[in-house]
């Protein structure tokens, strides 16, 4: 919102309405007019006539999720996390690489239809990283969301939070 020069509870009021499917029927009723929608709920208002308006990975670049674990164990068992890393990495290729074979497995894995899943699958392969290691404006700007969220004078030092050797290895 910032980015936008909008200011929250002025020009936009926030509201927690819960998981996918409350928000769905708060846009179908009308009680909000717009909500951070997830796949494949996306795709099921995009079907019922509802447009997106702005994909936050466009203006965020960052990854949908992460592996965090204990200092203790990424000491104690550094190979673990290794092969964990490798395997994920080569699940990321393989899907990016077999577009329909992935689809094919979100529809049996999720028992979604074609549409969903094709259109989970779109917006979920645009934010895999290849590496494993988001970019580094995306870092920037999650630093940045975490110093302005906490009211830190400083933005975090992503270097104390992160530790890349197992994606760089």
């Amino acid at each position: 919102m910032r980015r936008y020069q909008l200011t929250p509870n002025r020009d936009v009021k926030i509201l927690a309405s819960g998981g996918g499917t409350n928000r769905i029927a708060a846009m179908e009723s009308g009680a909000i007019g717009a909500a951070l929608i997830e796949a494949p709920y996306n795709v099921m208002l995009e079907r019922r006539g509802f447009r997106k308006i702005l994909f936050v990975g466009d203006l965020i670049p960052s990854p949908l999720a992460g592996f965090g674990t204990r200092l203790e164990k990424m000491q104690k068992q550094p190979d673990e996390i290794r092969r964990l890393v490798r395997a994920t990495l080569r699940g990321i290729q393989y899907a990016k690489n077999n577009e329909h074979e992935s689809i094919r497995s979100i529809m049996k894995w999720t028992d979604m239809d074609q549409g969903l899943a094709e259109g989970s699958y779109e917006m979920a392969s645009s934010s895999w990283s290849a590496t494993g290691v988001p970019s580094a404006q995306g870092l920037q700007i999650a630093m940045e969301e975490i110093r302005a969220e906490l009211k830190l004078e400083a933005a975090p030092d992503p270097s104390r939070a992160f530790d890349w050797s197992f994606v760089q290895k």
